[in-house]
């Protein structure tokens, strides 16, 4: 990761936690460079700075573990997509 994107992808963590603690997930930005995702007290998966949503199969015990992991996956993705339309908006002259 270069030096340059290291905020922005802080930034893009932050907002993904943010988004994901509105949804009423556990979610954690951690010394990792991970935000962790628990559900019902359960580990869900985590997200990474690049919006990959990592998990294992193990975790995933019926379909409403399912749908959060699904929440969760559309957030990152969301989240990605938005700030990469900002960054790419031309800057509004005062």
């Amino acid at each position: 990761m270069s030096e340059e994107n290291a905020p922005q992808k802080e930034r893009y963590l932050r907002e993904v936690e943010q988004k994901l603690l509105h949804r009423e997930l556990d979610a954690r930005l951690l010394e990792d460079g991970l935000i962790h995702v628990r559900w019902n007290k359960q580990p869900l998966c985590s997200v990474d700075r690049d919006g990959i949503v990592r998990f294992r199969p193990a975790d995933i015990t019926g379909p409403e573990v399912d749908r959060q992991l699904r929440t969760v996956i559309q957030t990152a993705g969301h989240v990605k997509e938005y700030m990469r339309i900002f960054e790419r908006a031309p800057t509004l002259k005062v």
